[in-house]
């Protein structure tokens, strides 16, 4: 159906001291707390990868993307603290322009008020879909697809504090947004099985699980080195 949720993936008690950490950070950055806040480069300043290789987490990641697989520097890697203002992100979208471009989008729970309005919003299998939308950045909007409406066969998908929601790229989805008293808090990463016909770890990918596997043909591959 394009998407797959994981519950107590991570401790809530880790949990709460990000949160805490992250909201720390923000009011030290900014001296105050916005509707909606993106923190990119979460990867590094948060220290996540250590999260991304405990053995939970690297245990489901590799189901879906194989033993040896890395997190994408340059997509994604943000976290959103969110006050209820993040309006844009609730419109359906997909994250990527087309299946050529593989990546696995991750979502993680980390402050998850207890309201539907703060859980993500999926149309299930839509990742199989073609889409007539113009592209908007890395991905397409739903509501600008000239032929076909399927705004309304979205389905709220439970998700709460350490757990997971891993995400086919071309699904079709929504986030949620917070409470004025409470806020939502999720960290988003991109993942990406190692490229076999790439010769090198490509710069902007730091392997987590496993290690660069290149299974091209040298004796009449171009050289690029």
């Amino acid at each position: 159906m394009g998407y797959l949720v994981v519950r107590r993936v991570f401790a809530e008690d880790a949990c709460r001291v990000l949160s805490d950490e992250i909201i720390d950070d923000c009011v030290t950055s900014t001296n105050e707390l916005r509707e909606s806040t993106r923190i990119d480069r979460a990867i590094e300043r948060f220290n996540l990868a250590e999260w991304l290789r405990s053995e939970i987490f690297a245990d489901w990641a590799s189901q879906l993307l194989g033993p040896n697989w890395s997190v994408v520097l340059n997509r994604h890697n943000h976290i959103t603290l969110d006050h209820g203002g993040g309006l844009t992100s609730k419109r359906p979208h997909r994250d990527s322009l087309q299946w050529t471009r593989p990546f696995l989008t991750v979502i993680i729970g980390l402050k998850i008020p207890e309201s539907s309005q703060a859980w993500p919003r999926i149309v299930p299998g839509s990742h199989l879909w073609p889409v007539g939308a113009h592209p908007n950045g890395g991905g397409y909007w739903l509501d600008e697809d000239d032929q076909r409406d399927m705004s309304d066969q979205q389905v709220l998908v439970l998700l709460g504090s350490g757990d997971v929601l891993f995400l086919d790229p071309m699904t079709f989805h929504g986030a949620g947004i917070g409470l004025t008293t409470e806020p939502r808090i999720v960290c988003t990463v991109a993942l990406r099985a190692s490229d076999e016909l790439g010769r090198y770890q490509p710069a902007n990918e730091l392997m987590i699980h496993g290690e660069h596997v290149y299974a091209g043909q040298n004796n009449w591959a171009r050289r690029d080195d």
